[in-house]
């Protein structure tokens, strides 16, 4: 396991007090500026109001219809009251607290599709008009502080992560995902970062993009929520926007299997579901001990599991061969038929050991790697990732 001692990024500190704040803001009656539908009150009222009040073209408010302005006991449902406190649109029979309607948009305690039973206190992210706050950035949202180290860049030297693409000016400001087809889900896609945290370099130097996932806890092959960040040389993955050494998830508190993938690696999965809430909750893939899904997800360097180096076509597998194999996009990129060329300062999934540098031959060439990574000697082979 890497040793994590680390200077924090500046504004980190700054970030977590606001993100904090709003956290304890979005408890039990507060109101929240354009609150469409918020738990008590109408979309511009932003007063503390008590469990009882309900304010004229309160739009989904919390307890009864848009135009109801009488208070109303908690018990209390109106019919086309458009998520109203307790139940979706075309509900009107008084139902229990802790009841939820599948299809209920912004109902009392969850977002659109969610139907299982929650926290008075949950906030859903994405809950327009649910019980307690709105989705347009006062919510709670799930963090996870995730480490992961990527075979291409690690070096065994340093045990570190080389960052050969960063000092070479060649990390994008904006994800790579989207642009290479990868489904986003959760308000996922776009992320951008800024040149002060690109420029950092030493230990805390950013590697490369990742991106990270939640995957469903009945059915892990259905993507939750999605989010790309930051790589630091340590393992870090970090905020892309603010550097925080935590990635907020669009998703509500609950139980997920938790993914990290690159562009050019084989991604990796919790061996379970994990509880994940609005506290901070860590997962060191890096680390040995950690269990993932499926069978040797990670290759193992020393005392450190790293993601499979070699998806040139990030489609889950590793081939030397065959069609739709990984070996020859990096023959194509480098000329086709000069197998000796050389592309120097790429950001391409072509280089496998993210150097800067596309090769086909010679020392520090990016097609050995998939050799070795399937077998060395059987180069049929096949290593496809462990994701369901």
């Amino acid at each position: 396991m890497i040793a994590r001692e680390r200077t924090m990024i500046p504004m980190r500190s700054i970030c977590f007090l606001f993100i904090a704040g709003l956290s304890l803001g979005s408890q039990g009656q507060n109101i929240f500026v354009s609150g469409a539908g918020d738990g008590y009150a109408s979309a511009t009222y932003i007063g503390h109001t008590n469990a009882t009040g309900v304010f004229t073209s309160g739009v989904a408010d919390g307890y009864s219809a848009g135009s109801f302005n009488t208070p109303v006991t908690l018990s209390g449902i109106y019919k086309s009251g458009v998520a109203d406190g307790y139940a979706g649109g075309a509900y009107n029979t008084q139902v229990a607290l802790s009841a939820i309607y599948n299809s209920g948009a912004a109902d009392g305690y969850a977002g659109g599709a969610y139907n299982t039973q929650v926290a008075l206190s949950a906030i859903f992210s994405s809950g327009i008009g649910d019980g307690y706050a709105t989705g347009a950035g006062s919510n709670v949202k799930v963090k996870v502080q995730g480490f992961a180290v990527l075979e291409g860049p690690w070096n065994t030297g340093t045990q570190l992560m080389n960052d050969g693409l960063r000092s070479a000016g060649l990390v994008p400001l904006t994800e790579p995902y989207t642009a290479l087809g990868f489904v986003n889900a959760g308000n996922s896609g776009g992320e951008t970062t800024t040149a002060g945290l690109l420029a950092i370099s030493g230990t805390d130097a950013v590697v490369d993009w990742v991106r990270v996932e939640l995957r469903d806890a009945t059915t892990p092959t259905t993507l939750v929520a999605a989010r790309h960040a930051l790589l630091l040389r340590t393992g870090d993955i970090v905020d892309a926007a603010t550097g925080n050494d935590f990635v907020e998830m669009n998703a509500p508190p609950g139980n997920y299997y938790v993914v990290v993938r690159h562009r050019n690696h084989l991604g990796v999965m919790s061996a379970a579901a994990i509880s994940l809430s609005g506290t901070t909750t860590s997962i060191d893939f890096s680390n040995t001990a950690t269990a993932t899904f499926g069978t040797a997800a990670q290759k193992t360097i020393g005392s450190v599991n790293a993601l499979w180096a070699g998806d040139v076509g990030h489609d889950g597998q590793l081939k030397y061969t065959g069609s739709s194999n990984d070996r020859d996009p990096i023959l194509v990129a480098i000329g086709g038929s000069t197998p000796n060329n050389v592309l120097n300062n790429q950001y391409r999934t072509e280089d496998v050991n993210m150097d800067g540098t596309v090769k086909y031959t010679g020392s520090s060439n990016d097609r050995d790697p998939i050799l070795v990574n399937i077998g060395g000697s059987t180069p049929n082979n096949v290593r496809t990732a462990q994701l369901p």
